[in-house]
């Protein structure tokens, strides 16, 4: 999923797929060929901050084909996100399109569960939204028991037999391959998960196009962890929209609700006010062509990176994006690294953020281990869904190792999830 596609090995039909792309040694989700944008050289934003420091690494959990694991598709393939249920019981969720639960009394006490709270319904008609779903925006409401659950789908159109490349190899993945943010909700606190509404009906944000069979990861997905303003009361996420295609443009959108129940209700902004409302390209009667570009996201040019979730900062009082992207360095190298953005001291809406600082540089981003989905988690914080973040905190990714030999050298490698303390600094 997103990311970890470019790297070596890939799942399709049950056929492994090799490449020789070192996983994230390229990015594609920002647009044709690049990240929308590459990074500058600053090594802080503009509050003067230093570079945060980190701690030593520790195992979360262990995913994929590493020992303990539950099985192959048991593994950490998005963003960390957390919540707080009635009971004080804190869940972490990182998990494949077959979604799994970490819990426990504390971030730091989880424990992995081998069971599935929400299974994807792999659907070959594209119009359903239905293929692969990935919870990537958890939220617990209110009222401390229901959880919506926003989802990142894929329709993988070389798996259905839908795809105009017929061989299952690179250039399948490469040419098929549809995205769009759908819907779920748990009334357990989280234990279980169905569908929003009968697919389609659970579609939450889609290109105003139909699935091209020519096209690859095109629509709107990719979606950051939810955080309700502190001031205007709306609930905010990112999505991502990875190439460019009809009236979509590449690159990092923004979105927001006054009811994060209500997943027909969010409105995308398009450059002025948040006024974009998705239609869904199969119904009846088809969306009017004319109108297609009223239907589409304008990118925040000042996120030109993959953000992967939104925070408040406690440390730097202001919104904290968090991802990853191509960073370059004082010496003009280009390197891959987790980043992060801070919103504008007089941004209303986050929607103008200052220049993006390195969080940490994968250290062995190689064809043998990578490292990726960026996440910062405070398990100090009073938000019931940890939407805020202090000084010291924990920095959440997920490190895929594949040896030629040993556990990890059987598909699709060992991907574990890591955390490391980080500490952000005094201020000067």
């Amino acid at each position: 999923m997103r990311a970890w596609q470019q790297t070596w090995i890939f799942w399709a039909v049950g056929a492994l797929i090799l490449t020789t792309t070192p996983s994230f040694a390229v990015q594609s989700n920002g647009g044709p060929g690049g990240h929308g944008g590459v990074v500058g050289g600053a090594q802080s934003p503009g509050l003067g901050s230093p570079s945060p420091v980190m701690g030593t690494p520790e195992v979360v959990f262990y995913g994929g084909s590493s020992p303990g694991s539950c099985d192959a598709y048991d593994l950490p393939d998005m963003a960390a996100r957390a919540w707080r249920d009635i009971n004080g019981t804190v869940t972490l969720a990182v998990s494949w399109a077959t979604s799994r639960f970490s819990t426990g009394p504390s971030l730091g006490s989880v424990k992995h569960s081998c069971d599935v709270v929400f299974n994807s319904t792999m659907s070959g008609d594209n119009s359903l939204y239905a293929d692969h779903e990935w919870m990537c925006s958890a939220y617990m409401c209110d009222d401390n028991v229901t959880v919506m659950g926003y989802m990142h789908q894929e329709f993988h159109g070389w798996e259905h037999g839908n795809c105009s490349v017929p061989s299952r190899g690179r250039a399948a993945v490469e040419s098929c391959w549809m995205v769009a943010m759908t819907s779920t909700i748990s009334h357990d606190g989280g234990k279980t998960f169905v569908h929003t509404a009968e697919p389609p009906g659970h579609l939450v944000a889609a290109a105003p196009i139909e699935y091209d069979p020519d096209h690859s990861q095109f629509g709107y997905g990719d979606p950051s962890g939810i955080i309700r303003h502190r001031d205007d009361g709306f609930y905010y996420t990112t999505l991502h929209s990875r190439t460019d295609h009809g009236p979509v443009r590449a690159g990092t959108g923004l979105m927001r609700t006054a009811d994060v129940r209500d997943w027909k209700s969010w409105r995308c902004w398009n450059g002025t006010a948040f006024s974009v409302e998705f239609v869904d390209p199969y119904a009846v009667p088809r969306p009017d062509p004319a109108t297609l570009n009223q239907h589409v996201c304008a990118p925040i040019p000042t996120l030109g990176f993959t953000v992967l979730q939104l925070r408040w900062s406690d440390h730097f009082s202001r919104y904290i994006a968090v991802g990853e992207g191509n960073y370059r360095l004082p010496n003009g190298t280009l390197v891959f690294a987790f980043l992060y953005a801070l919103s504008e001291e007089d941004d209303a809406h986050l929607t103008r953020w200052e220049s993006p600082a390195k969080l940490l540089r994968p250290g062995n981003n190689t064809l043998e281990v990578s490292e990726g989905y960026a996440a910062i988690l405070d398990e100090h914080s009073l938000s019931t869904n940890f939407e805020t973040i202090g000084r010291q905190a924990h920095f959440y990714y997920t490190r895929h190792t594949h040896d030629t030999s040993g556990p990890c050298s059987v598909p699709p490698g060992c991907r574990d999830l890591m955390r490391q303390p980080i500490d952000f600094g005094e201020l000067e």
